[in-house]
């Protein structure tokens, strides 16, 4: 299971993505990251990614497109990978 945790801090300090963010998962995750993209965040740690696929990194390619502000820090080389696939840079 995924998770999105948010230090209660300023909108600059990262939200933690946790877990995997496949086809499996994505509805509960969209739902916790547009309630934290909705309370304003705008730094997205995938630092904590254990596996990502089509679906996941869709999600974040949607929440970029929806999101411009948003940036993605710490990212592992095979979740960048994954995103460069869908055409996001990161």
């Amino acid at each position: 299971m995924s998770t999105v945790e948010t230090p209660a801090q300023s909108a600059d300090k990262p939200v933690g993505l946790s877990g995997e963010a496949t086809i499996f998962v994505v509805g509960e995750l969209k739902e916790q990251l547009q309630q934290k993209l909705a309370a304003g965040a705008k730094v997205l740690s995938l630092a904590e990614i254990s596996a990502i696929d089509g679906a996941g990194a869709q999600l974040l390619l949607a929440a970029r497109r929806s999101h411009p502000e948003l940036r993605f820090v710490d990212c592992p080389e095979p979740v960048r990978e994954r995103l460069a696939l869908a055409g996001l840079d990161v």
